[in-house]
């Protein structure tokens, strides 16, 4: 064991906050570098969801014009995601996140901007689909994907830094870990909602009904 804390501590020490006289015990090196660790795993779990994916290609064949769209929704909400968990972080790291009251007033505000932006820029990826001749039904779908992937993209990264800190962890993490969070759940979201909005029953009847 001894052997293998001095290797690791060789190898990985231009990577550790630690200075090169002090000894480094593996776990110490293992939970001071959770968040590489966070963001591999999510780095992989997102491959493994793709993965999960390809039993429905067929979808994305039938359904391109969903892929056309699917950069957009995808970026849209890592950048949504990373914006609010940046205003948690600057809050935290200036006390002004110091009780349950200031905290829960934050979200709330968080909470009406999400609302708010989910709103504005489902509308302008509206506005998008329509100038590029999209048919209806595909506008809504990509429409309703980008509300759903906006909003809990916002809310996810308001909740992400508090969570982190509440297990111990530097919520500072959180920056990155949102847009890996965001990658597979935009995906899961994108085809989700073109599923629910073109290929069933209730998106059949949300289509006429709008028509």
């Amino acid at each position: 064991a001894s052997g293998l804390c001095a290797d690791v501590a060789t190898v990985m020490r231009p990577f550790t906050p630690y200075s090169s006289g002090q000894k480094i015990h593996f776990c110490t090196y293992v939970f001071s570098n959770f968040s590489f660790r966070l963001i591999t795993c999510g780095f992989c779990c997102g491959r493994l969801t793709r993965f999960g994916y390809f039993h429905r290609m067929y979808y994305f064949y039938t359904r391109t014009t969903v892929v056309y769209f699917l950069t957009m929704l995808v970026g849209a909400g890592g950048n949504a995601g990373n914006q609010a968990s940046v205003r948690v972080i600057r809050g935290l790291a200036l006390g002004l996140l110091h009780d349950s009251e200031t905290t829960w007033k934050f979200l709330t505000r968080e909470f009406n901007m999400a609302m708010a932006l989910s709103r504005l820029l489902s509308l302008a990826g509206y506005v998008r689909a329509v100038a590029f001749s999209t048919p209806f039904a595909e506008t809504v779908a990509v429409t309703s994907a980008l509300f759903m992937i906006v909003f809990s993209s916002i809310v996810l990264g308001a909740i992400l830094p508090l969570g982190l800190k509440q297990v111990g962890v530097d919520p500072a993490h959180s920056s990155t870990n949102i847009q890996v969070i965001m990658d597979i759940l935009g995906v899961v979201l994108a085809v989700f909602m073109s599923t629910l909005i073109l290929d069933s029953p209730m998106g059949a009847m949300i289509i006429s009904w709008l028509t």
